[in-house]
């Protein structure tokens, strides 16, 4: 789903970086803001389809946030996510309570966190009229292949992109807590994990649109 929008809502430097690395590696279109006015000043300009809100903002709490947002034209429409620590039953109950349509526990899990996005943009192309069904294009075995392949392709890049992602953020934020030594153990994985990357997307590249192409 290329072409869906993201708004990332995250006042901690290091959790936005990684969560917009790994929405852009899966296609997504992200937005970025680090408080709920400036998100509501975003979504004035680009309405998105899914909402990530951290429920500990700086400005106004998260509750609050989502109650402004939901009252927004912009924001009737979009999947509202919580972003939230919470671990107790009682807690989840309560962000739900604020309006939020589900929440994704921190510390994020990548496989867990696609697969919830999905689900839930899903569910907006259906209840929009789109059939959820995929277009006929090939048919049979042939069929069956391509979808494998292209799955098995989406399995491979998302860790590596998670590997690439703490390797930059690493280089990056921390670079004069580093030795040599770490720094080019670093680089290497760095650079070992893009190599890799990029020969799985030459490699799975044709299946992988091919399957975009039927899932729109």
């Amino acid at each position: 789903m290329p072409d869906k929008k993201i708004l990332v809502v995250e006042d901690d430097f290091m959790n936005m970086k990684l969560t917009c690395h790994i929405l852009e590696s899966e296609g997504y279109e992200v937005l970025r803001a680090t408080t709920a006015r400036q998100a509501m000043e975003k979504m004035k300009t680009t309405p998105p389809d899914l909402i990530l809100m951290d429920m500990q903002l700086p400005d106004i709490n998260g509750a609050t946030a989502v109650g402004m947002i939901r009252k927004n034209t912009a924001g009737r429409g979009a999947v509202i996510l919580a972003l939230t620590a919470c671990a107790m039953k009682g807690d989840r109950e309560r962000v739900m309570q604020t309006g939020c349509d589900g929440y994704i526990s921190k510390p994020i899990n990548v496989r867990d966190f696609i697969n919830t996005l999905r689900k839930f943009l899903n569910k907006e192309k259906t209840q929009m009229g789109e059939s959820p069904q995929e277009t006929e294009g090939i048919e049979g075995n042939s069929k069956l292949v391509s979808d494998l392949l292209a799955d098995i392709s989406h399995e491979l890049r998302t860790p590596l992109n998670v590997i690439i992602g703490f390797s930059e953020l690493m280089l990056d934020e921390i670079p004069g807590k580093l030795n040599k030594r770490q720094k080019q153990c670093l680089n290497d994985i760095l650079s070992s994990s893009q190599h890799l990357l990029h020969l799985i997307d030459g490699s799975f590249a044709p299946f992988r649109a091919e399957l975009s192409t039927r899932r729109r």
